[in-house]
């Protein structure tokens, strides 16, 4: 069993850093999403002219979630088997002419 971390993460904006218990191996990617919120916080607060942190992050929460949403719904594997079943067809069609 994973043995728990208390890590520490500052988003811009909040007054106090975010005190979290997490698995010691999802330390970095936990480090890794802090840097990407905090980028993204920046850069709408630059491109929007945007001073009401409640606005800012809920642009911020809606743009990830619409990733996330993207990112679900690209997991369709049907064209990669279906791929694969052609190359495979073309394979045994390749190896029964090479026998003959």
């Amino acid at each position: 069993m994973s043995e728990l971390l208390n890590i520490n993460l500052k988003v811009i904006g909040l007054q106090e850093p975010l005190n979290l218990p997490i698995k010691r191996n999802d330390e970095a990617a936990y480090r890794r999403a802090v840097d990407s919120v905090n980028k993204a916080i920046k850069q709408y607060r630059e491109k929007f002219q945007v001073t009401q942190w409640d606005k800012i992050l809920a642009m911020v929460a809606l743009n990830f979630a619409v990733k996330a949403e993207f990112s679900a719904n690209n997991t369709d594997k049907q064209p990669l088997l279906d791929e694969l079943k052609n190359i495979d067809r073309e394979l045994e069609n390749y190896l029964n002419s090479q026998s003959e």
